[in-house]
């Protein structure tokens, strides 16, 4: 009996850690474990967070760094993104500071301590792009 639960357990282990997903994680930071980070996003809706072809990194308020993939290495790894899902070429993407809330699932706060509003972030982020 032992021996089919070992088996058992050996197998989804093992399938698990093959299985795909739209991100990596780059870096932890102090407050949450790669093991927390990989389940809040495993339970997230990140439509309209993909670039095409480059990756968008999300920085969370311990210093966690997580790339979510592009829709591009996710086509080439079987998975396809609605195209909805996928942010226009030339977009912006707002900085945000990550969090994992108590229940497990991720929380995007916006920078008020960098800009007052968004309206001021998205001024001085057009402002940048064109120069």
């Amino acid at each position: 009996m032992k021996l089919i639960y070992s088996l058992l357990f050996t197998l989804t282990t093992s399938f698990l850690g093959f299985s795909q997903t739209n991100f990596e994680i780059l870096n932890t930071g102090k407050k949450y474990s790669s093991e927390q980070l990989a389940e809040a996003f495993k339970t997230a809706n990140l439509c309209g967070s993909y670039y095409t072809q480059k990756r968008n990194v999300l920085t969370f308020d311990d210093g966690a760094q997580v790339a979510l993939k592009s829709s591009e290495e996710l086509k080439k790894d079987g998975v396809e993104l609605q195209a909805e899902c996928v942010l226009p070429e030339g977009s912006a993407y707002y900085e945000a500071i990550w969090s994992i809330g108590e229940n497990g699932r991720l929380l995007k706060g916006f920078q008020t301590e960098k800009h007052s509003s968004v309206k001021e972030y998205q001024h001085l982020h057009d402002i940048h792009e064109k120069y």
